[in-house]
């Protein structure tokens, strides 16, 4: 695999239980102001989207596997490292060191390891939180999440 740093990959050495802890009191909201285009102003859908990156946070630090994000979480993701000093601070607290981003992971002639990776990771999210991985998925299987797409203005008829 080409991905560099490989060690960062490692889990916590933290206790999980207060991993999950230290991962719930990490301040998304500023994202906000970066992410209410991509979510089209709709508040719902983006605090859905932030439990899934905070999901994902947690396997990044307790599987010691590399974790595939999905779209959603990969847009919260680079909002989150755009704040350099914020995302540096937020790596030093959750893992102990700086989770890196490598955005080339499938493109560079390693497009079955990347599949076999997004498969291990859907597995792992899917076993530990209880809901699909895959955002169309989640939605398809649970109707409850509905309320959360804005169908937009309705017509009076």
């Amino acid at each position: 695999m080409k991905i560099p740093n490989r060690k960062f990959y490692a889990k916590t050495k933290r206790p999980l239980g207060k991993f999950r802890d230290r991962i719930a009191k990490v301040d998304l909201d500023i994202l906000k102001l970066d992410l209410d285009r991509d979510f089209e102003r709709n508040p719902k859908l983006l605090d859905y989207v932030k439990v899934r990156y905070r999901n994902f946070l947690y396997l990044c630090g307790s599987t010691g596997e590399i974790i595939v994000p999905t779209k959603d979480i990969d847009l919260i993701w680079h909002a989150h490292i755009l704040d350099t000093q914020k995302y540096a601070v937020d790596c030093e607290v959750l893992f102990g060191f700086f989770l890196h981003h490598f955005p080339y992971f499938g493109i560079q002639g390693d497009a079955d390891e990347f599949k076999k990776a997004y498969e291990r990771t859907k597995q792992l999210y899917e076993a530990e939180f209880g809901t699909a991985y895959d955002l169309k998925e989640a939605f398809a299987l649970d109707s409850s999440l509905e309320e959360m797409i804005d169908p937009g203005p309705q017509s009076c008829g």
